[in-house]
């Protein structure tokens, strides 16, 4: 669909864009959403970029300000990572209608893009840029199956929007070449992915292919986040309140706090059984240390050595008598 005066990039596709706003409201005012989320999985690279028509180029070497418009091949042989950017931009001009529509159908709504973790992989394969996407959602979502650098990459790139990672628990039900994970190592997955993106929860790939193992790490971990959930919901870490020796990793050892009260989570996701000792720096007075489950009480003033199997998770909460 076109207006009459294609003087430029933004005037050939206004119709087209002001329908689709208002065809949305309508669907949405129609249906009792909690949220919108946009899938945004469209490759904008040299085998699968949308449009390479004149109007295209011309929109693009204008934002890219080159000398001229390139040709089609030129765009990929030249000009190749500007091509991925402008994609990107229109992408996210994209999103800021949906946006609106989502906004003026029901602004308690929050409209959401999930898409691959902030690497140049994403921008091309994905045509994601969070740095520029943020601008136009209220929560970001990726995934999946990301280690702490990429998740904590991804929210300096969203810059305070809320995020939420994704986790994988096999991609096709009884594919035999990824064979289901062990149960607990599942579980220090998904308590290791609530951590890494500060309190946000996690994605699952996806209902068909869960088991009972599947159900009871999610259900472990959601039971540990509703029972501390003050903890999650105000998210500040500071794991240099304990000593651990031998030394743990961001990936073994974390320490949330909540004014005078801690909560220290171990892990071991290990091939091999460890003994770690536990040291708690600036106890507060009259303070005791519970652990999480058995409710075994312990002196947090003393060492504390712990016997980890391969699997296990430790949860101790530091809170006053």
């Amino acid at each position: 669909m076109s207006s009459s005066r294609p003087t430029n990039g933004e005037t050939n596709v206004a119709p087209a864009r002001d329908a689709s706003k208002a065809w949305f409201i309508e669907k949405i005012r129609a249906n009792p959403y909690d949220m919108i989320d946009w899938d945004h999985e469209f490759p904008v690279d040299r085998i699968s970029s949308v449009c390479l028509c004149p109007r295209c180029r011309k929109a693009f070497a204008a934002r890219a300000k080159l000398p001229r418009v390139p040709t089609p091949k030129e765009v990929f042989d030249k000009h190749e990572k500007q091509w991925v950017a402008f994609r990107c931009h229109l992408n996210v001009r994209m999103a800021k209608v949906l946006r609106d529509a989502c906004k003026a159908a029901n602004p308690a709504i929050p409209f959401t893009v999930y898409s691959g973790y902030q690497t140049p992989r994403t921008h091309s394969t994905y045509g994601v840029d969070w740095a520029e996407m943020r601008e136009a959602i209220d929560w970001a979502i990726a995934g999946y199956s990301g280690n702490r650098p990429i998740v904590q990459r991804t929210m300096r790139a969203l810059d305070g929007v809320p995020f939420t990672t994704g986790w994988m628990y096999v991609e096709k039900r009884f594919k035999a070449e990824r064979p289901y994970p062990d149960p607990k190592a599942w579980r220090i997955n998904l308590l290791r992915a609530v951590l890494n993106d500060e309190g946000m929860g996690f994605l699952i790939w996806y209902m068909p292919v869960l088991d009972g193992a599947g159900y009871w790490g999610i259900g472990w971990v959601a039971a540990l986040v509703a029972d501390f959930e003050d903890f999650f919901t105000t998210f500040r870490r500071d794991d240099a309140l304990v000593e651990a020796d031998p030394e743990l990793d961001a990936g073994s050892l974390a320490v949330l706090t909540k004014g005078n009260e801690r909560l220290i989570i171990v892990m071991n996701a290990g091939r091999a059984a460890r003994d770690v000792t536990l040291r708690l720096k600036s106890v507060p007075p009259s303070a005791r240390l519970v652990a999480y489950e058995s409710g075994k009480r312990y002196d947090p003033r003393k060492p504390l050595s712990l016997k980890l199997r391969t699997g296990d998770v430790r949860v101790l909460h530091l809170k006053p008598r």
